[in-house]
C-alpha cells in the first residue's frame, strides 16, 4: 500500500516540478502521507540541485571551451597580423631598396651625361682654338718641315763635304806619295 501511495505522490507532484499525470482522483491524493510527501520533496530538491549543478558544470565547460576557442582565434588573428606586418615591412624594404637603386642609377647616368657633355665641350673648344689658330698651325707645320728639310740638306752637305774632303785627302796623299818616290832632280809636276 505504501508503494501505491508513493507512486501516486510522485505522479501527482511530478518529476522535477512537472506533473506527470494530472488525472488522479481526489481519493488518491487524499491518501498520501505527509512524510512521504516530504521525502518526495527532498528527493525532488536533491534532483533539482543535481540538475542545476549539472547545468552549471555544462555551462562552465561550454564557457571554458568558448573561451579557449576565442583565445585560439585571437592568437591566430595576432599571428596573422604579425605575419601581415612582416610581409608589409619586407615589401616596404624591397620598395625602398628598389627606389634607392633607381636613384643611384639615375645619378650615375646623370653624372655620365655630364662627363660626356664636358668632353664634347672640350673637344669643341679645341676645334675652335685650332680653327682660330689654324694658320699658326700651318706655319708651325711648315717651319717644322722646313727645319727637317734643312736638317736633311745639311746632313747631305756634310756627307758630301766629308766625301769631297776625303777625296782631296786621298789625292793629296797620292801626290805626296809620288813626291816621296821621285828624286830631287825630277820636276815637281
Amino acid at each position: 500500500m505504501q508503494k501505491k501511495a508513493f507512486v501516486a505522490a510522485v505522479i501527482s507532484v511530478g518529476f522535477c516540478g512537472v506533473p506527470l499525470w494530472s488525472g488522479l482522483s481526489p481519493f488518491a491524493s487524499a491518501q498520501t502521507d505527509p512524510g512521504q510527501l516530504e521525502a518526495v520533496g527532498h528527493v525532488q530538491d536533491t534532483q533539482d540541485a543535481q540538475r542545476v549543478a549539472a547545468q552549471r558544470a555544462q555551462q562552465q565547460a561550454q564557457a571554458a571551451v568558448q573561451a579557449r576557442l576565442q583565445e585560439e582565434e585571437q592568437a591566430e588573428e595576432r599571428a596573422e597580423r604579425a605575419r601581415e606586418l612582416a610581409r608589409e615591412r619586407r615589401a616596404n624594404a624591397l620598395a625602398e631598396e628598389r627606389r634607392r637603386q633607381e636613384k643611384d642609377d639615375r645619378d650615375y647616368l646623370h653624372a655620365r651625361r655630364e662627363i660626356e657633355i664636358e668632353r664634347a665641350r672640350a673637344e669643341l673648344q679645341l676645334d675652335l682654338t685650332r680653327a682660330k689658330h689654324s694658320e699658326d698651325y700651318v706655319k708651325a707645320d711648315l717651319v717644322k718641315k722646313q727645319a727637317e728639310t734643312d736638317s736633311v740638306a745639311a746632313s747631305n752637305d756634310a756627307t758630301r763635304t766629308v766625301a769631297t774632303g776625303t777625296q782631296h785627302l786621298l789625292e793629296d796623299s797620292g801626290k805626296a806619295e809620288k813626291m816621296k818616290q821621285r828624286h830631287w832632280w825630277e820636276s815637281k809636276d
